[in-house]
């Protein structure tokens, strides 16, 4: 849980900040490019590693309270920590399209191509 809560605090700032410049100020994320591409990465990847790690964390207590001793092995803080680490790593590398992908287009963060933002939104249901 501790893992899970440090992903969404990440995710929240990147997600608040933004609109709270963007009440003072032109939204950065429809007239600086990089920010709009690092808010996305960013926003994505820790609101994904928030729902994983949360996950993870139940399939954890299932494994600590079960009957069975083989499963409740699995209930072990460094097993815990390995598949944090795992989580971090996966959504680090699987929502780098966002940098490449993301342009500023009139007034608007939109994506590039039809199938990125269909793809996008296959990995975000998922």
């Amino acid at each position: 849980f501790l893992g899970a809560s440090i992903a969404m605090l990440v995710a929240m700032n990147f997600g608040l900040i933004s609109r709270i410049i963007s009440a003072y100020q032109p939204d950065p994320q429809t007239v600086i490019n990089a920010f709009c591409k690092a808010r996305t990465y960013f926003g994505q990847s820790s609101v994904m590693s928030y729902r994983w790690m949360l996950t993870m964390a139940c399939i954890d207590r299932y494994t600590s309270s079960t009957a069975n001793a083989r499963i409740r092995s699995f209930a072990n803080p460094r097993i815990a920590c390995r598949v944090i680490f795992i989580i971090v790593i996966i959504w680090i590398i699987v929502p780098w399209h966002n940098w490449i992908f993301l342009n500023i287009n009139g007034t608007a963060c939109v994506w590039t191509s039809a199938s990125v933002a269909t793809y996008n939104s296959a990995l975000v249901i998922t």
